[in-house]
């Protein structure tokens, strides 16, 4: 099925409210980074095409997780001045939505302004309702719009009010940022197709359980999954090595045994080891095999990347999810730096496709944000996405039917 996506002619939404949920959730302090950049810009093509069209647009987004209600640090007041930094000008509102008189007062202010004007609302988390999908606060939500729009896949796994609640009570349309996201990513969840042979997966991170769901789905659509990161000790720890001090996540000993005993699962094939979770550490490569009481596995080694580099080289399709050593730490995040421009450079006509929190900060150090086919904003919505299809709850409502 077809997403349904904004009329080719938008001369009928003209001043229209279109209630737009984008993802905002970004930094509120300092520079803009390369993930914050790419939400706020992500949301351009939609903004601009809706105000072209006269519409006035009431925006919803979350940002951080407040614990309680109205929380200054949270509010999207402070988006403001970010959002002028991306050429994004918006009014902002604190009007509460879940005040009746609020509510009305907020509509007859967005009736008097111009026609293609943007207005951003309070945090959409400072509702108990939103999180709960609350079928009074998306009444709320959708009583102040005439017209709703999606525009945020990275959310889009939630079941939250004004991702799915708001989709019942008034027509609703897929954003172009967030149909991006599904057309980058719906060729991984089926099987690949000679033109697309080989596709391969790159999946890293800390918890193997996080993404098990996501590896059993591309093992059975592309020729290889690659592991990296912790996950992939709990393969090394089901053929019975030591691992000294490594991390190693409890619980996935049967997994990680599947893992290792599938033809298509690629574990790393040497390691960086330290002694010591320190930037000036002295380092070694070991294969595995011989990791002493006291030291620890912090990334992969240069024989692995040289493999990667090699499968990529001749790949038609690339994914890829989740940092390959303890990145955080810069010397130890040098295969998954290499493993970013490996996937920027080495084959250019190689549909290539990166996402997740962790995983775009390595693509900005590596400078090779604009290199790849696409980058996800989707971290949680992406794994999801991968197992689930069309069937995540932001996405179902939108299409036809």
């Amino acid at each position: 099925m077809k997403l349904r996506t904004l009329p080719a002619k938008l001369d009928a939404w003209e001043g229209k409210r279109v209630l737009l949920r984008v993802d905002w959730n970004v930094s509120l302090e300092g520079a803009l980074d390369g993930e914050s950049l790419l939400r706020l810009t992500r949301s351009l093509p939609v903004l601009h095409r809706l105000t072209e069209a006269g519409a006035r647009v009431l925006v919803l987004t979350h940002c951080g997780r407040p614990t309680s209600a109205r929380d200054g640090a949270y509010s999207t007041e402070h988006l403001v001045p970010l959002l002028k930094r991306v050429g994004i000008r918006v009014a902002w509102h604190d009007a509460d939505l879940s005040s009746a008189e609020e509510r009305e007062h907020l509509v007859q202010t967005i009736d008097r302004a111009k026609p293609g004007t943007i207005h951003l609302l309070e945090n959409i988390r400072f509702y108990p309702g939103e999180e709960k999908n609350l079928k009074a606060f998306a009444k709320h939500l959708a009583s102040i719009g005439d017209v709703f729009v999606n525009d945020a896949f990275s959310v889009s796994h939630r079941a939250h009010a004004s991702i799915l609640g708001v989709t019942q009570y008034l027509d609703s349309y897929a954003g172009p940022g967030l149909c991006e996201e599904v057309e980058a990513l719906k060729p991984f969840i089926k099987k690949a197709t000679a033109a697309d042979t080989p596709t391969i997966a790159f999946f890293g991170g800390k918890k193997l359980s996080s993404k098990k769901e996501p590896i059993l789905q591309l093992m059975k659509t592309a020729q290889k999954v690659y592991l990296g990161g912790a996950m992939a000790l709990a393969g090394e720890a089901a053929r019975g090595r030591s691992l000294g001090r490594s991390y190693l996540e409890p619980g996935q000993e049967r997994f990680a045994k599947q893992l290792v005993a599938a033809k298509n699962v690629v574990f790393p094939v040497d390691y960086v080891v330290v002694s010591d979770l320190n930037p000036e550490a002295k380092t070694r490569i070991s294969d595995g095999t011989d990791i002493a009481a006291k030291e620890s596995i912090v990334d992969v080694g240069p024989r692995t990347l040289m493999l990667w580099a090699e499968a990529i080289r001749s790949a038609k399709r690339a994914l890829w999810n989740g940092p390959m050593g303890i990145a955080e730490i810069d010397p130890f995040g040098a295969g998954s730096r290499g493993l970013a421009r490996f996937l920027g450079y080495i084959s250019p006509k190689a549909k290539t496709v990166a996402g997740g929190g962790d995983t775009i900060p390595i693509l900005a150090q590596a400078g090779v944000m604009d290199r790849l086919s696409f980058v996800s904003t989707g971290g949680g919505a992406l794994l999801d996405y991968l197992v689930r299809g069309e069937t995540l709850p932001g996405i179902k409502p939108l299409l036809h039917r």
